[in-house]
């Protein structure tokens, strides 16, 4: 054995030392709530072989790697947090230094899983804690938040029924819950799903919570967790990226080579993990660096129907049992990934998946059987993963970009029918799509969604050009002044702060997040003295909005209240230079809408003052 074999091997027993330990205090805690002494020896064996059940969550199907699993360690890189307006790397749960559960936040692709995973096995090797991964999108109507936690030890070889084996397990203070992909439940059942979550948390105190989600979940409004978020690549650091992820310092140091030539065109592609590994599998296979979004992404779907490697002169591709050629492979993958959407799923049993095939092959004119298209998607590109009875898309950004790619491929009048159901029912599962469709098809979306949006939204009368000066400026400060800010305050430590600003119409708060104003990020930096507002309306009795809770935040306890902007406006307390927070959302939106203005012109070649009022007078 060479010295690095020495050294994995010494750490692994160490690790399992450690382990072990863990194992022994979590049985002394145990074993006075169960009588069978049988019972009792099952457990104590079931901690000693839990090492080996746990390391499985560290194993992963990756698209660098798609025939089996692989341990995460042999291309995890680690990535940077934003905490606390500082860039770290956290490469284990000690290092927060957070007291409360947190919320990791991430856009797709930025490795959210990989990182709850390598929590988890990190913690495995540490033996400090006993990590329970959990994918939510498990759960549903029939299994509530306390049955997945179950589900996970029973898997993990825990009698959970047995005496009080799950209560005891759960109040030792040795679990941490990693609960991955919030994002990925259902709409309908996250409102549900947090209050769960929260009602477990308070039964449950000394349980550490750590879960992930895309940005601006339901969950980042719990007062229970705070919220960190994962950075994007930055500059040279894709390089550590390619290097980790191809395992071969010679393919390396040519992908990078490549990508330095073409690096403009491919910028937006070296920003998360996930588009790194994408990029790097078509540079293996063609040895070509895309020229931008679109084209990687089409790339990807015929990559992978042909498994084309140039370095196997001799590889042939699957046979596909579909029949389907390229072309109607792709027009009903697409089809198969907006119809999936729609009916907000991620995951499917076999009798719903069969029925969205059946669907997207009638929606293309397709003669195929739906079975064996399902089969090929599967067999063939692995862009549907089996998981026991269930399939899933081997990423949510596949089934995403498709799905926008189906949409851009329709006629005009079908897509602004689509977009009128977005602003008029909400277009929150939409986000990743209409921000492909920005792209794929800009004058659509600027025509028929993003003017037909700031019209419903804004109140804008006639012509758009005669309101955008003033009336926008008018009607953004008449939104800001009625959005609530709460502060969260200390008597004992004599502070109050900003805990989080929130518009009272969903529809407001989906506007600004398109636009990408961050509008809790905005409030935290307008300049105001936080603790005299509050004792000016609290300590002195003046009346505020409301009261509306408390909040625990390690050892501090914290009183919540809500006020309206305007009255912290109208109190004297806003500084004048509180005007330029405002006025940059003004900013943003007028230049979203000269932006889309300008764009249609170029396209239909009106004037720009023609296009708006046939635009705004004609809805």
């Amino acid at each position: 054995m060479n010295a690095v074999g020495e050294l994995a091997a010494g750490a692994a027993l160490i690790a399992k030392s450690a382990f072990e330990e863990l194992g022994k205090d979590i049985y002394s805690k145990i074993k006075g709530t169960i009588k069978d002494a049988i019972e009792l020896r099952e457990i104590k064996q079931n901690l000693y072989d839990l090492q080996n059940k746990i390391e499985d969550y560290g194993k992963v199907k990756t698209f660098w790697q798609l025939d089996r699993a692989i341990s995460i360690k042999r291309f995890y890189c680690d990535p940077f947090l934003i905490i606390d307006k500082k860039r770290i790397n956290i490469k284990s749960l000690s290092e927060f230094e957070i007291d409360s559960n947190i919320l990791v936040e991430g856009i797709a692709g930025q490795g959210k899983s990989i990182f709850l995973r390598y929590l988890c096995v990190k913690e495995l090797e540490l033996g400090r804690f006993l990590p329970l991964f959990i994918e939510l999108r498990q759960f549903d109507e029939e299994i509530d938040f306390n049955c997945l936690v179950k589900n996970t030890l029973f898997y993990l070889g825990f009698n959970v029924e047995a005496g009080n084996i799950y209560e005891t397990i759960v109040s030792t203070g040795k679990v941490v819950l990693l609960l991955d992909g919030f994002d990925e439940v259902g709409t309908r059942l996250r409102k549900k799903l947090t209050k769960q979550i929260e009602d477990f948390s308070k039964k449950n105190k000394c349980v550490k919570i750590i879960a992930s989600s895309r940005p601006n979940s339901e969950l980042r409004t719990s007062p229970l967790f705070e919220v960190v978020r994962i950075d994007g690549v930055k500059s040279e650091e894709y390089k550590s990226y390619v290097k980790r992820l191809s395992g071969d310092l010679q393919f390396a140091e040519m992908a990078i080579k490549s990508i330095e030539k073409n690096k403009m065109g491919v910028i937006e592609l070296l920003k998360t993990p996930l588009l790194i590994t994408l990029l790097l599998v078509t540079y293996r296979s063609y040895k070509l660096i895309p020229s931008n979004l679109e084209e990687f992404y089409d790339s990807i779907l015929e990559l992978l129907l042909h498994r084309h490697d140039s370095s196997k002169i001799h590889m042939s591709p699957r046979e596909r049992t579909s029949g389907l050629t390229d072309r109607q492979f792709r027009d009903c993958f697409d089809a198969l990934c907006f119809f999936s959407k729609t009916i907000d799923g991620f995951q499917f049993g076999p009798n719903e998946i069969l029925k969205i095939s059946k669907e997207a092959l009638r929606d293309t004119n397709v003669d195929s059987d739906p079975q064996y298209f399902i089969d090929d998607i599967v067999n063939v590109t692995c862009l549907l993963l089996k998981e026991g009875r269930f399939l899933k898309f081997i990423h949510k950004s596949v089934q995403e970009y498709y799905s926008a790619s189906y949409i851009s491929n329709k006629q005009d009048k079908w897509v602004e029918g689509l977009f009128s159901l977005f602003i008029k029912h909400g277009y929150r599962d939409w986000f990743e799509e209409l921000a492909y469709l920005s792209s794929l098809k800009p004058y659509q979306y600027s025509k028929y969604f993003i003017l037909p949006l700031m019209k419903d939204v804004l109140g804008v009368k006639g012509s758009f050009e005669e309101y955008v000066n003033q009336d926008v400026r008018r009607h953004v400060y008449d939104i800001f002044f009625n959005i609530e800010i709460e502060i969260a305050t200390s008597e004992s430590f004599g502070y109050a702060r900003v805990a989080k600003a929130k518009f009272r119409s969903k529809k407001m708060r989906l506007f600004f997040n398109l636009i990408g104003e961050d509008y809790n990020k905005l409030f935290r930096n307008v300049k105001v003295d936080w603790c005299a507002l509050w004792k000016y309306y609290i300590l002195e009795d003046r009346k505020a909005v409301s009261s509306c809770g408390r909040l625990v935040r390690g050892d501090t306890v914290e009183s919540l209240y809500k006020y309206r902007f305007s009255e912290i406006y109208n109190s004297g307390f806003l500084k004048d230079q509180n005007i330029d927070v405002l006025e940059s959302a003004c900013r943003r939106i007028i230049r979203k809408a000269f932006d889309a203005l300008e764009l249609i012109k170029r396209e239909d070649h009106y004037s720009s003052k023609d296009i708006a009022r046939n635009f705004f007078l004609s809805h």
